[in-house]
């Protein structure tokens, strides 16, 4: 889906103007800025209600905001004192009372807004904020070229409504009632639509898509150009746009000959293609560049706002962020400084999407190394083992080399042994309590076989993923 563009306009200074939950707009009672090297929140008269004091602060969402303080990730209420500590490895924003959690050494787990634990996916490798009611989940398999992620979907109370089977999903997730996943890899990829109970409302077909927009249509790619289907599949405007975006307020922004335009559901240009950069239309305006500069046009194509500013989001609610020498504050409708410029960054976006585990079942893979050990001897090595014992090595033998150090002291195997299929040893070092290698000046490079080995260290990988 990286053809696609997401038209949100992002400043020069570094700020991230992200519209959260695919499109839905924050109307954004508190904004979450920085000033020096902490966040807070200040309301839409730049007053602050929260004072600067965290690492990093995001968007309210469901009546909460995710923080992070000392690289750990808590919620905290709109007074500033916390919900939840700050005691999370990973977090995604909550929605509908849930969120997912990672702490130290633990998998996804779902929790409400008191903390208690739900369910917990011990054998998901991600797992998804949720979205209308689901939330994606990841799951690695083995294949014959590595590993690959098949993706589902779990409610609220655990159940798993779409066993894993796909192989991308929209990172959107769920939009109005459906949600983009991918079938097959490679050439024969292909993505499709699916309902809640994961049945295919539209075949896979298409090269790449979007999201459904609240006005019952989404974006597809046929591999030359963009058009749009309805939720039936039905082609409702043919492809003939180079990139586009999503319709919103009954418009649809498209690229034109490296310009931006506005048509209508019929296809139809309404503002014809003349901006260098647009957004998406929200609250009767969009926000646009020409040149180095951006404004804000209606949905006649006239400037309501004419082009002043170094950056500039969309509108939430009646206020819009926006940049100016090098520093950040709001403006009204009418492109007036509600708060004048004077913040380093702003964060507009929610927070994670998504959590990685940090959880590991190693008893298998423990159960397979631990098969070296036969008869008292592990790895067919003794404890009188010299380098010559490891050059008659039925494993080590061919591929043992020397570790070119000055101290010649060592030895590695870089031959991966696959132990099980989620546990292999990728390299295997040796040390030696005298040398065994060394340069003699008048015969040269030298090994020394009776070497007595001193220690061996095993490299492993678990699922090709973590070392």
């Amino acid at each position: 889906m990286n053809r696609i563009i997401n038209l949100f306009l992002i400043a020069c200074l570094g700020i991230m103007l992200l519209a959260s939950c695919g499109g839905t707009k924050n109307e954004m009672k508190l904004i979450p800025v920085k000033s020096g090297k902490k966040w807070g929140y200040v309301n839409h008269k730049g007053e602050y209600v929260v004072n600067p004091q965290f690492d990093r602060a995001y968007a309210f969402s469901d009546g909460v905001a995710m923080v992070r303080m000392n690289e750990k990730y808590g919620f905290i209420k709109e007074d500033g004192s916390y919900l939840l500590n700050a005691n999370y490895k990973k977090a995604t924003w909550f929605s509908d009372g849930l969120a997912f959690v990672v702490s130290e050494g633990e998998a996804p787990t779902c929790i409400d807004k008191d903390g208690n634990a739900k369910f917990t996916l011990k054998d998901a490798e991600c797992a998804s904020a949720f979205s209308e009611g689901l939330a994606a989940y990841f799951v690695y398999e083995k294949k014959d070229d590595g590993y690959g992620a098949k993706i589902g979907f779990v409610d609220g109370d655990g159940t798993i409504v779409v066993n894993p089977q796909f192989t991308d999903v929209s990172e959107n997730f769920f939009q109005n009632g459906l949600c983009a996943v991918r079938q097959g890899s490679g050439k024969d990829a292909k993505w499709g639509f699916i309902d809640k109970k994961g049945q295919f409302a539209i075949n896979p077909q298409f090269v790449e898509v979007g999201d459904f927009s609240e006005e019952g249509l989404a974006a597809f790619y046929n591999a030359q150009s963009w058009g749009f289907v309805d939720k039936e599949g039905k082609y409702v405007i043919n492809p003939q746009f180079e990139l586009v975006s999503a319709f919103s307020e009954g418009l649809c922004a498209v690229e034109q000959n490296e310009k931006w335009g506005f048509v209508d559901k019929k296809g139809k240009f309404v503002i014809n293609p003349q901006f260098d950069r647009v957004s998406d239309f929200f609250n009767g305006l969009a926000c646009v560049r020409q040149g180095e500069n951006y404004g804000y046009i209606d949905k006649a194509g006239k400037y309501v706002i004419n082009p002043q500013f170094d950056g500039a989001s969309d509108f939430y609610g009646d206020i819009a962020i926006v940049s100016a020498a090098e520093k950040i504050g709001c403006i009204d409708k009418e492109g007036k400084y509600v708060v004048n410029p004077q913040f380093d960054n702003v964060e507009v976006d929610f927070g994670l999407k998504g959590v990685e585990t940090d959880y590991y079942d190693a008893s298998k893979g423990v159960a397979a190394f631990m098969k070296k050990y036969v008869n008292g001897v592990f790895d067919g090595i003794d404890v009188n083992a010299t380098l010559k014992t490891l050059s008659d090595h039925s494993v080590y033998g061919e591929c043992i080399d020397a570790v070119r150090r000055s101290d010649y002291y060592h030895a590695e195997c870089t031959e991966k042994q696959e132990l099980s299929d989620d546990f292999d040893v990728f390299k295997t070092y040796f040390g030696f309590e005298n040398k065994a290698f060394f340069y003699d000046w008048y015969d040269g490079f030298q090994i020394n076989f009776s070497a007595k080995l001193n220690y061996v260290e095993y490299k492993i990988t678990l699922k090709n993923l973590a070392e």
